[in-house]
This record gives C-alpha cells, sequence and structure tokens, in this order.
C-alpha cells in the first residue's frame, strides 16, 4: 500500500501537484504523453530510488506510471506514494521487455490517435543520469511511428529548481547526520607509496563522512535525499606540518576562503561566474589561486539534480551556466576544492546550502576548521 501523504508532516511534499503541473506545462507545450527517463525525473516524481533502469510515463490526465525491473518493482511500490498498480515490472520474456510494454502502454494512453510524447535526452557527466539512449529512442520511435517524439525534459527541469519546503526539511535532517561528532582526520606522512596512501586516505574519508543516508520511518514512509553534505580532507603530506600549515596558502586560507567568502557569497541574486571571481580574487590576493579550483558548486544528488545547477541555457549545452541567477530556496552543494602538490596536500568541502533573499543557509551546521592528529 502507498503511504498517506500528509500535509501537516514537516517532510511533506504535495507530488500530486508535482504531476499536475507537469500535465500544465505538456498541455502548453502540446505533448500527449511524457516518458521520463532520467533519474531526477523519476525521483521527483514517485520519491522513490530507482536504480534499475526504470521510466515513468505521465499520461495528460490522471497518475503516473513508472516501470522498472520486475525484481525491483515490488519495493518501489512500497517506498512511492502510488500504488501498485501505478508501478510495473518489465521482464526479458516475450511482450514483456521495456520497450514493448511501455509502447503498448502509451497506444492505450493515445486511443489510436497521433499526437506529440514527449522524452528525455541531453548530455551529462554524470553517469546515471538516464537520458534516453539512441537505441531506446529508435526502438520507441519505430513502435510509436504514429506520435512525433520531441525532447522534452525541459519540462521538469524547470518545475524542480525551486524546492518546495518539504524538500528543504528533508535536506535539514538528513544533514543532521553529519554535524553530529567532530570531524577530525588523521594527517598521514608520505612515503614513496605516496599515490597509493592518497588514494587509500581519500576512498576512506569520502565513505566515512559521505552521509549515505535514508532516512525512513516505516509508518509514514519519509525518506530523505542520499546524497548529503560532508567535510573530507584528503592529505598525505610533508612531515614538517607547520610548513603545511604555512606555505602556499594552507589550509587556514582555505578554510577562510570557504567560512569568510563563499558561504557569504551566496544569495539570490548572485551567480556561480560572481561567486567564482570574488572567491579567485581572494585567492589571488592570498598568494595560492593556482592550488584552487576555480568552480565552488555541485547539484544536489541522485535524488535531485546531480551536477548542473539551473537550466542548460548557457553557453554551453547541458552544463551549468556561469550566468544563472540564483532565487530563493534553490538547494545545492557548495563545494570547493584546494590542492598543493609541492607539498602533496589538498583539501575539499562540501555542505548543502539553502539559498536565501540575502544570504544562504548551510545545512550542516558543524563548524568550518581542519584538526590535525599527529
Amino acid at each position: 500500500m502507498p503511504y498517506e501523504l500528509n500535509p501537516k508532516d514537516p517532510y511533506y511534499i504535495d507530488f500530486p501537484g508535482r504531476v499536475s503541473r507537469i500535465q500544465k506545462e505538456m498541455a502548453k507545450e502540446n505533448i500527449n504523453v511524457y516518458l521520463g527517463s532520467r533519474l531526477r525525473t523519476l525521483s521527483w516524481v514517485s520519491d522513490a530510488f530507482c536504480p534499475w533502469r526504470s521510466y515513468v510515463v505521465i499520461p495528460a490526465d490522471g497518475l503516473p506510471t513508472v516501470f522498472t525491473f520486475v525484481i525491483d518493482a515490488a519495493r518501489i511500490a512500497d517506498e512511492s506514494w502510488l500504488d501498485e498498480d501505478h508501478v510495473l515490472g518489465y521482464a526479458p520474456m516475450g511482450g514483456m521487455d521495456q520497450i514493448t510494454i511501455i509502447s503498448d502502454f502509451i497506444k492505450d494512453l493515445m486511443k489510436g490517435k497521433k499526437g506529440r510524447i514527449g522524452y528525455e535526452s541531453g548530455m551529462s557527466n554524470y553517469l546515471p543520469e538516464g537520458n534516453l539512449t539512441h537505441y531506446e529512442y529508435e526502438c520507441f520511435r519505430d513502435a510509436l511511428s504514429d506520435s512525433e517524439l520531441v525532447n522534452a525534459h525541459n519540462i521538469v527541469d524547470q518545475l524542480s529548481i525551486i524546492k518546495d519546503q518539504g524538500t528543504i526539511n528533508r535536506f535539514r535532517k538528513a544533514a543532521q547526520g553529519c554535524q553530529g561528532s567532530p570531524l577530525r582526520w588523521r594527517m598521514e606522512r608520505h612515503d614513496r607509496d605516496r599515490d597509493r596512501r592518497y588514494r587509500c586516505i581519500s576512498h576512506a574519508a569520502s565513505r566515512e563522512r559521505m552521509g549515505m543516508v535514508v532516512h525512513r520511518r516505516k509508518r509514514d514512509r519519509q525518506r530523505l535525499p542520499h546524497r548529503l553534505g560532508r567535510m573530507r580532507l584528503y592529505s598525505s603530506h610533508n612531515p614538517d606540518t607547520e610548513k603545511g600549515r604555512s606555505s602556499y596558502g594552507g589550509y587556514p586560507c582555505h578554510v577562510q576562503a570557504c567560512a569568510a567568502l563563499v558561504l557569504k557569497s551566496y544569495k539570490a541574486g548572485a551567480s556561480p561566474l560572481s561567486i567564482a571571481e570574488e572567491a579567485m580574487a581572494f585567492s589571488e590576493d592570498m598568494g595560492f589561486a593556482e592550488y584552487m579550483l576555480p568552480g565552488f558548486e555541485h547539484g544536489i544528488g541522485m535524488m535531485g539534480d546531480e551536477w548542473r545547477i539551473g537550466m542548460n541555457e548557457g553557453p554551453l549545452p547541458y552544463w551549468t551556466n556561469p550566468d544563472h541567477i540564483y532565487q530563493e530556496n534553490e538547494v545545492l552543494i557548495c563545494a570547493m576544492q584546494y590542492s598543493c602538490p609541492q607539498e602533496a596536500i589538498g583539501f575539499r568541502y562540501e555542505n548543502p546550502i539553502v539559498i536565501g533573499r540575502s544570504k544562504c543557509e548551510p545545512l550542516s551546521k558543524f563548524g568550518l576548521r581542519i584538526e590535525v592528529i599527529e
């Protein structure tokens, strides 16, 4: 049975309302059926994480239907607000493969009429984005030859930029998992196996603080985003710790750049370019610009918008528009990286933030500092 949507719950999200908004945009673009295949679309519509190849079919009216690999259909039906009649499985059997079962389903919705079918295609550096593959496109085009296929991913992209209060509250709750105890990273001395050691430390740090937590209460099925902000220090640095603290800017400057500048720069009206220019000017003044990665954000994760910020209306299609103007209640990951090869030392800071009118809200409240364990 699907869980009950309770508007009084702080983690409530109006999923039927989301579907209705999609359908209104479909009507504006004369789209009869929307075939979603991206992970962000599936989670935004169903409130379930779909790790297998999955699709969601949204009709002009009524509830959407999720199609996933048969072995995972029961779990998704259990976790989604959709009932089991709207979460169906496909399988490698005659007439049950994903192309056939979805094509037949769409034909039934079209009732023998010609029309326009929206699908999702594009480009991403994020492996499981879920854009329709060329093979899938050809198969659906041939199976639905009476209809026109049009790329319509911008519908979901535009509607999902501004986060509702339930989504923000879920991120706040999830971020508490990253602030319960002090973060202390062991500063390892480098040796001839430095590269191997670096990889091991970075992997262990990311595993420890990744915060891959899904908050699920059995009764009301509350779930929180998978990817949380975290603070990671990757280091196998020079035995002279004082040198590591002062040369090339060192981590005090990195902390200052994070706390005193970048986090204070995020607000409605700012843009990725304006924040980058401020941060890099500060790094130039402090003498460590060459060690800073000139990028300070990415999307909010597997249950949201991995990598890209805003709409893809910039100079490079499907990448963050550097002139994107932030609006209130956008959520993204503030991410800063400093690397000094001369001392084999590096830092990375990540924290989910909510954009406000005059400032941002870092969702993990752990103090921004680095503690050294000799």
